[in-house]
């Protein structure tokens, strides 16, 4: 059976609620059956680096990466992305995401631009995708990156006066990303946001 990466997205848009989490869960399991279902292979490449995959990611190669393959975890359980398929001599970065609210948590990892989400909510027991770059576009990427460099200058300051005054229980601080969204359901509601099915036809419309 010859893979089909669009009738694997067609397929993943009606899939009910399953639930996620750190380790493999039962959302990427479900989506990896429906990934053998329309005809791709489990590759007996297990794992790669997280240089290779971010050298994949900006347009390089996975070259043992076999036509209509796929790697599960392909940086580990607690690593983005969730599988990287070989479709057509193109590679696809697939992450699955799943919430009992109407949008997803991206904790400390913003959405990649490169990446494509399938998400499934309980509350409305439906699933949809969309690319990274379609739900954080480039100029709020670049605030963030403004803001986190400025944040990074701060720090090392901060170090640096810290080890000068009396601090002999040895406190110290943790800064962790946390990136979130808000504004009401106009805003964050995946389901019904005005850019919805744009983003479903974007994903689709990729598939070469």
């Amino acid at each position: 059976m010859k893979s089909n990466l669009h009738a694997f997205f067609k397929d993943a848009m009606k899939m009910e609620f399953v639930a996620g989490g750190y380790q493999h869960s039962d959302h990427e399991n479900e989506t990896e059956n429906i990934l053998q279902k329309n005809g791709f292979k489990k590759s007996y490449l297990k794992k790669i680096t997280k240089k290779q995959r971010d050298k994949a990611l900006a347009g390089g190669d996975i070259p043992l990466l076999r036509e209509g393959e796929y790697i599960a975890q392909p940086t580990g359980k607690n690593d983005s992305p969730d599988f990287i398929v070989r479709h057509n001599g193109k590679l696809y970065f697939l992450e699955c995401k799943s919430s009992k609210e109407l949008h997803p948590t991206y904790n400390g990892g913003r959405p990649k631009e490169g990446y494509i989400y399938i998400f499934t909510s309980m509350k409305v027991n439906e699933t949809t995708i969309y690319y990274g770059r379609d739900v954080l576009n480039n100029e709020v990427r670049d605030l963030y990156d403004e803001f986190l460099l400025k944040n990074k200058e701060n720090y090392k300051v901060f170090k640096s006066k810290l080890a000068l005054v009396d601090n002999s229980r040895g406190f110290d601080y943790y800064e962790r990303h946390m990136y979130t969204q808000s504004g009401g359901a106009e805003f964050t509601d995946y389901f019904t946001h005005k850019d919805r099915k744009l983003c479903e036809t974007n994903v689709l419309n990729s598939i070469i």
